[in-house]
């Protein structure tokens, strides 16, 4: 009888098992679709985009010098699109691998925040949205660049995204203490608490304004690799409000070096 028992419980054991691994098979297969058709619709977007505008130039048909800037200037920025998407695919790729190490250097806060959202400016302006820029006293600190730049990138284009033309957005960097930290915030319509529990999954889009999904689960991935901190909550305007805490290495901190 014990021997039964015992078989009836390794057999209902291994159809559990069966069971979830053809379940997370199912779902892996459904994430990895939506990802496909989401990228497939990025890619387009700017791609179509950088054909029109460079058409347009190839034909001659920019007559004067503000249409033939303007031209040029879509180019560029749907170009940094492409360059911001392909750059977190890569890393969502590299997520887990012994190699993936932050190097810390001194930087000066504020013109690294400020490279960032010269970046942006091409967009900003299309979509008319004023950008905040609050650096305070932030100074030099050592930080991952790299690390720290992906993570405004990723935060500063959700907000854009999120924020209705006319509108703001705020980004500022401080150092209260044994840490960086760096906010951005929208002034659109806010995040549902069901959305928040699953902004960080790969894959996943809050609201109707598309995205792959990636964005934010490459910052949550580089806050994680700093052992810092990040979370969302209710900006002043009622928007989505970013808080992200990087500990400092050499300042009290156990970032990983």
């Amino acid at each position: 009888g014990a021997w039964i028992l015992a078989g009836f419980l390794l057999l209902g054991g291994l159809i559990a098992g069966t069971g979830i691994v053809a379940w997370r098979a199912l779902e892996l297969g459904r994430l990895r679709s939506e990802f496909a058709s989401s990228m497939t619709h990025e890619l387009r977007t700017p791609l179509t985009q950088i054909q029109l505008f460079a058409e347009t130039l190839l034909l001659e048909r920019a007559r004067s010098p503000e249409s033939r800037r303007g031209a040029v200037e879509a180019i560029v920025r749907e170009t940094r699109r492409l360059v911001g998407m392909l750059e977190n695919v890569l890393a969502v790729s590299r997520v887990g691998r012994p190699s993936e190490r932050l190097l810390f250097r001194p930087e000066a806060i504020d013109r690294l925040v400020e490279e960032v959202m010269a970046g942006f400016g091409p967009l900003l302006k299309q979509r008319g949205i004023t950008p905040l820029v609050l650096t305070g006293e932030a100074g030099t600190a050592p930080v991952d660049a790299e690390a720290v730049r992906r993570i405004l990138i990723n935060l500063v284009d959700n907000a854009i995204r999120h924020a209705p033309g006319g509108k703001a957005i705020t980004v500022t960097a401080t150092i209260p203490g044994p840490a960086l930290v760096l906010t951005v915030e929208d002034e659109g319509p806010g995040l549902a608490e069901a959305e928040v529990s699953r902004l960080w999954q790969p894959f996943e889009r809050g609201g109707s304004t598309g995205g792959s999904g990636l964005g934010l689960a490459v910052v949550r991935r580089l806050v994680d690799l700093h052992g810092g901190v990040v979370r969302v909550e209710r900006g002043q305007a009622g928007g989505a409000r970013f808080l992200v805490t990087l500990p400092l290495p050499g300042q009290g901190s156990g970032a990983a070096a």
